[in-house]
C-alpha cells in the first residue's frame, strides 16, 4: 500500500490531494481539532458498534470516527515507511 501511495503522489490527482490535505492543516483549529478526535473518540468506542446501525449519530461523531482511524493509518505508514 505504501508503494501504490508514492505512485499515486506523483499523478495529478496526487498532486490535488497533496494540496487540498496541506490547506486542510492549515486552517485555524486544524491541530486543536486532531487532539480532541485524538483522545476523545477513544472514550466514544462503546458507540462504534451504533455507526453500522440504523440508529442515526451526528455527523460529528461519524466523522470523529473516520478521523481517528485515519490518523492511526497515517501514524502506521509513517512508521513504517521511516519519515
Amino acid at each position: 500500500m505504501a508503494l501504490a501511495r508514492r505512485v499515486f503522489e506523483t499523478k495529478e490527482a496526487g498532486v490535488y490531494l497533496a494540496d487540498l490535505e496541506r490547506k486542510e492543516r492549515s486552517k485555524p483549529g486544524g491541530e486543536v481539532r486532531k487532539f480532541l478526535v485524538r483522545w476523545f473518540v477513544p472514550v466514544l468506542t462503546p458507540l462504534r458498534p451504533l455507526l453500522d446501525s440504523r440508529i442515526r449519530l451526528p455527523k460529528r461523531v461519524y466523522a470523529a470516527f473516520y478521523n481517528y482511524q485515519a490518523f492511526r493509518i497515517e501514524r502506521r505508514l509513517s512508521r513504517t515507511s521511516g519519515t
